[in-house]
């Protein structure tokens, strides 16, 4: 049984993707988190053939603990970066699942970080047939 994780800060947005997803594979269970801290506790749970992730999540509830008691004057720019703590998390796993990353983001700099852990991107926004195919085909579906 397929389980896909998809991370983003409004996962409710792709609601109808993941209704026909699901109706048209019984068979398939889809996880949502839309920050870093409930991201690391799902993969922990669970194993993943397929992550999305958006590369701007936040870092969840108590930011501090991940970042530290001394840099919370810097929590707030540091909300939606979560991404890079996530990613610290996707290396060190031993058996990574595939992941694709799904962003409107182009600076190639940013982009550039997570290249080693990232087997496709997924455009944000994608049409729904393009974000459906995208993952079936991923999955062997």
């Amino acid at each position: 049984m397929p389980n896909i994780l998809f991370i983003d800060d409004s996962p409710e947005r792709y609601n109808v993707a993941f209704s026909i997803l699901q109706a048209t594979n019984d068979n398939l269970n889809i996880y949502l988190a839309s920050n870093v801290k409930t991201s690391i506790r799902l993969l922990c749970d669970v194993k993943y053939d397929l992550v999305i992730l958006d590369i701007f999540i936040p870092l969840g509830e108590g930011a501090e603990e991940v970042i530290g008691k001394r840099a919370d004057v810097y929590t707030g720019e540091l909300q939606h970066m979560g991404s890079l703590e996530l990613l610290d998390f996707l290396r060190r796993m031993d058996e990574r699942p595939t992941i694709y990353m799904h962003t409107a983001c182009f600076d190639h700099n940013v982009i550039s970080v997570f290249n080693e852990i990232i087997d496709d991107r997924l455009p944000k926004p994608a049409p729904i047939e393009v974000f459906i195919k995208s993952i079936t085909e991923a999955l062997n579906l």
